[in-house]
């Protein structure tokens, strides 16, 4: 939360989770750019995704995030994270910073040209949680 003094803090235990399947859902008015309590937007959003573990957020077309984390998309050119992005997260540009991954324009019509998605944050790293692009719908 934003403010000229802290509010509140709050400590929980990160408990990461098991992620096997995404579903694609569209939102062309979402705003997320600053980390915040007020998720009521994205919990509307995750309810959409049906039988699927996580849902991949499309605002206007765009592929962005899903609704905790940053995404990483790899194809046998590399890694690439949408320009797009709701939140642009500490370990998102570490990897732009270090050249480990690349900014790329992804609309949702182009995953399928990728192999796997990888799932970020700042508890996240690469290849903690792995999504087989065939297991998105």
């Amino acid at each position: 939360m934003y403010s000229d003094k802290i509010e509140s803090i709050e400590f929980e235990p990160y408990q990461k989770r098991n992620i096997r399947s995404l579903r694609v859902v569209h939102d062309n008015d979402i705003d997320y750019a600053y980390k915040s309590t007020d998720r009521e937007r994205l919990n509307r959003l995750f309810a959409q995704r049906g039988d699927a573990d996580e849902i991949i957020i499309v605002k206007n077309g765009l592929v962005t995030d899903t609704s905790f984390s940053n995404l990483l998309f790899e194809n046998k050119d590399g890694l690439f994270t949408p320009d797009s992005f709701l939140l642009n997260g500490v370990q998102r540009q570490s990897l732009l910073q270090s050249g480990l991954a690349h900014e790329l324009t992804i609309r949702a019509e182009d995953i399928p040209h990728f192999t796997k998605i990888h799932l970020i944050n700042a508890m996240l790293l690469p290849g903690d949680v792995v999504v087989d692009v065939h297991d998105i719908s």
